[in-house]
């Protein structure tokens, strides 16, 4: 018994995704053969109209319309060729997909991608956005070098200060916090060590031409 329930949204001479909304008037298979009508006496074994569920009659009533009630891979309809019944998938093209970057979704200078699988798109943010479409403002951090997500977290060191920040819509909120020389530097090429006692974090205040972490970069 068919149970799915359809909407009536398609476009009649084309069909979307698989065609489960398809209500257009296409009555003919793809092998030209005329389509029988959905409440026909020939097609009772096969499907009995009156055991359908109420929001289903509107699609398979009386009449011969190609339809797809059973998330099929397209439209059919039942046949009768030589007084043997069979379906087949109607004579009906499928709708074409619209490019999803035509509509320019990437903000700020990003780089739309189609996913013609998923009929979607993906941004390629520049580096200071980010964002399904590229839609946020990072924050940029001049002691660390970087670009930091909003809400994302970090603690810099300015000058003999330690500041914890936070990227709050593309400004850094940052407050000083108490540090302590590191026992051990482990600082790179010759970067400055704070610890802090409170997170437990290592910050390294790297030397000109150095970056990352550690100054390791």
């Amino acid at each position: 018994m068919f149970t799915n329930v359809f909407h009536s949204d398609s476009a009649a001479d084309c069909y979307e995704n698989n065609g489960s909304s398809y209500r257009g008037t296409v009555k003919r298979t793809s092998s030209g053969s005329d389509c029988l009508r959905w409440t026909s006496a020939f097609i009772s074994p096969e499907f009995n109209i009156n055991e359908v569920e109420e929001p289903l009659r509107v699609v398979l009533g009386d009449h011969a319309y190609c339809r797809n009630t059973d998330n099929d891979d397209g439209p059919w309809c039942y046949t009768l060729i030589d007084d043997d019944i069979s379906w087949e998938y109607c004579d009906i093209p499928q709708c074409p997909k619209e490019d999803p970057c035509l509509s320019y979704p990437c903000k700020n200078g990003g780089t739309c991608t189609k996913e013609p699988i998923l009929n979607s798109y993906q941004c390629r943010c520049n580096d200071q956005f980010a964002g399904v479409n590229c839609q946020e403002v990072k924050c940029f951090d001049g002691a660390q070098h970087r670009y930091f997500l909003i809400g994302e977290r970090w603690i810099r060191i300015v000058g003999d200060k330690v500041d914890n920040c936070v990227c709050v819509d593309g400004e850094p909120e940052c407050h000083r916090v108490q540090y302590e020389d590191c026992k051990v530097n482990q600082c790179l090429q010759g970067g400055e060590c704070r610890a802090v006692p409170d997170t437990r974090e290592i910050i390294c205040q790297c030397r000109e031409g150095f970056a990352g972490k550690y100054c390791d970069i």
